[in-house]
């Protein structure tokens, strides 16, 4: 019976408790593993009750064979003898403040419960989106307490190309409008969310194409917020045989000419090389006039390296994949970009997260911060391979300083002047 069942608002860290819920999988996504000691994935579940409660569920790779073959999307189950986790992820599938963490003996069995709703959504207004200022909290969903977003498409770029880590890939951007008359929403949608996207309407006829994303993310991109995919949690939704979807077109059909069904073409933006950006098309500035700029601006400089920030922590553990800082687990790491889960880190340069360097010209003196893929220019080696040979002792701790010195000399130019610091000290004997 019911009252056998705890609710899910209730689940929280009382090691006393032997917790025991009904649900429905509204999400279930699978997370690929990156170290070579799983060959499975990891699993990750978005779970509701009777209350319409949420909670985040987590499966780990080595509990993959365990579980796959029982949960599907939709289905109801009973799960009892989890354990709790607080919910801490930068990136949230849900509002609960506690996860739940499937271990080997969890019970999971399945059940018919129609009062546990299939469908669930909680719309987020365009207008609350973009009046927000931090998007570090949950995920958007248009069908969850996180943000769910509904809109008419009403413009889109063409497929855009991009390179990370010398794989080749895509990305497009579109906008979203919710009816309300209020600015549209744009969004960006990166590799298989964007070719499905365009595969959907260059195969459908339909000039009008409402689009549902659910578990998607707010990101606070040139002063504006916007929307984007995550990797694996994203479900992205067109003209979808949903109750939601039937109410915005009627909304739709009510307003008439009046509201314009057509969708435009986003420009693709313009990319310059780097010595064209560089030489031709970023002003020149003296370190005095860049400190004395009150506005978030851009220059080209020259100057002379006169001291490094020693004391300053010089790497930090990042995922492998990107260049986002891990956060430590009891016995992993875990990558919020990537929505990953890691036992190994890829060493990099930090400002935190990079090295602070002290530059002057005839005019003034300034700290510069320069990240990893300009210092390894001048450097020759990587944050990882400077750190092994220190753990070998292969180079000295002040080589790194040294080869600064000897290369920023002669060829330092550098953008993005950070805010200055007060520091000199000499450098090593």
């Amino acid at each position: 019976m019911d009252q056998n069942f705890d609710s899910v608002k209730d689940l929280s860290l009382n090691s006393e408790k032997n917790w025991c819920i009904k649900v429905r999988i509204l999400r279930m996504w699978k997370v690929p593993a990156y170290e070579k000691s799983y060959s499975q994935p990891s699993i990750e579940l978005v779970v509701i009750d009777k209350d319409g409660t949420r909670i985040h569920c987590f499966i780990r790779a080595v509990h993959y064979r365990l579980f796959e073959p029982i949960l599907e999307e939709g289905k109801v189950f009973v799960v009892g003898n989890f354990a709790m986790d607080s919910n801490t992820q930068k990136y949230r599938p849900t509002k609960h403040s506690m996860r739940i963490i499937f271990k080997r003996d969890t019970l999971v069995s399945g059940v018919d419960d129609m009062d546990i709703p299939i469908e669930s959504f909680d719309f987020v207004a365009t207008k609350e989106i973009l009046s927000s200022v931090r998007d570090d909290l949950h995920l958007i969903s248009m069908h969850s307490h996180v943000v769910i977003i509904v809109g008419l498409l009403s413009a889109k770029s063409e497929l855009i190309p991009f390179q990370n880590r010398n794989r080749k890939s895509h990305y497009m951007k579109i906008e979203l409008d919710d009816l309300s008359g209020s600015e549209r929403l744009s969004c960006t949608l990166w590799e298989n969310y964007a070719s499905d996207l365009v595969n959907f309407l260059d195969a459908n006829e339909a000039t009008k194409f409402i689009i549902v994303l659910q578990f998607a993310k707010m990101k606070f991109y040139n002063g504006v917020m916007t929307i984007t995919n995550t990797n694996y949690t994203t479900r992205l939704m067109v003209n979808a045989d949903l109750e939601v979807v039937k109410k915005f077109r009627k909304r739709l059909i009510r307003l008439g000419s009046k509201h314009s069904t057509s969708v435009e073409v986003i420009g693709q933006v313009v990319r310059h090389s780097p010595s064209e950006d560089f030489l031709s098309l970023t002003p020149y500035a003296t370190i005095h006039q860049i400190k004395e700029t009150l506005e978030k601006s851009t220059f080209v400089t020259c100057g002379t390296i006169t001291d490094i920030d020693r004391d300053h922590a010089w790497w930090y553990k990042a995922c492998r994949h990107c260049t986002q800082g891990l956060e430590a687990l009891t016995d992993q790491f875990y990558c919020p970009k990537c929505d990953v889960y890691s036992s190994v880190f890829a060493p990099r340069l930090v400002v935190p997260h990079a090295v602070l360097v002290r530059v002057g010209d005839d005019s003034d003196t300034a700290t510069f911060v320069l990240f990893e893929n300009c210092a390894v220019k001048f450097l020759g080696l990587s944050a990882a391979e400077i750190r092994t040979r220190l753990l070998a002792r292969v180079i000295c701790p002040y080589f790194v300083y040294w080869k600064f010195v000897i290369y920023f000399a002669a060829n330092l130019m550098a953008s993005s002047l950070q805010q200055p610091g007060i520091w000199k000290r000499p450098f090593p004997r």
